[in-house]
């Protein structure tokens, strides 16, 4: 488990997340700034592979 704000500093460093082979947004209806660039991010990462 990590808080969206320390999975985007994450996407920060390692733009393809390759150390990660799950990513779960849990309680993604509670929407921040930090969610929202992050399934933007996600979405990319996603349609990239």
């Amino acid at each position: 488990y990590m808080p969206g704000g320390i999975l985007l500093r994450e996407s920060l460093r390692e733009s393809d997340l390759d150390i990660y082979s799950v990513v779960i947004m849990d309680d993604a209806h509670e929407r921040s700034l930090n969610t929202d660039i992050l399934f933007g991010f996600l979405r990319d990462v996603s349609f990239s592979l």
